[in-house]
């Protein structure tokens, strides 16, 4: 018994660090996005009318993503159920295609950035990257967490099943 509660503790503060991370990656990726540095420098080279479509859906889709979400997002740690599943996955799950794309359209480009913007966006992307394994890692903290609880509820049951024996 004491080892569950023992991993109960750890998966409690594996979440606490992991939201943590993702609420400085949140909020430095939108000081950034919002400056609009990013998306000049993506567009600093020629791109295809296509790259250019991607480019401008994709920070259509995170200002949407960022209006509808800010509030939730500002305060992880007490929202962090709600991303657990529903409509704020879907919405991340869109986020983070988008972003794979326009990430696409830089690695074909990379030749054509001088130095220091190709400095600056692998910058970004680290960012970018670390905030996703926040996400994934936070994911996978409540599962084991939701797991180790139901642990502990069917050992409960079966201790008063054992009692009553």
């Amino acid at each position: 018994m004491k080892i569950i509660i023992v991993a109960v503790l750890l998966s409690v503060l594996t979440a606490c660090v992991t939201t943590s991370r993702m609420a400085l990656e949140t909020a430095y990726i939108d000081a950034v996005m919002r400056t609009g540095t990013p998306v000049e420098q993506i567009e600093s080279v020629d791109l295809s009318d296509v790259e250019l479509q991607k480019v401008t859906h994709a920070v259509n889709v995170y200002n949407k993503f960022r209006g509808k979400w800010k509030s939730v997002l500002s305060d992880i740690p007490s929202n962090i159920h709600l991303l657990a599943g529903g409509q704020l996955l879907t919405d991340y799950t869109e986020l983070r295609y988008q972003f794979l794309l326009v990430k696409q359209v830089v690695v074909i480009n990379w030749d054509k950035y001088d130095e220091f913007t190709q400095w600056q966006l692998e910058e970004y992307l680290a960012h970018a990257e670390s905030l996703h394994k926040s996400v994934t890692d936070l994911l996978a903290a409540e599962k084991k967490h939701e797991a180790l609880v139901n642990m502990l509820k069917v050992g409960g049951m079966l201790a008063g099943v054992a009692v009553q024996l």
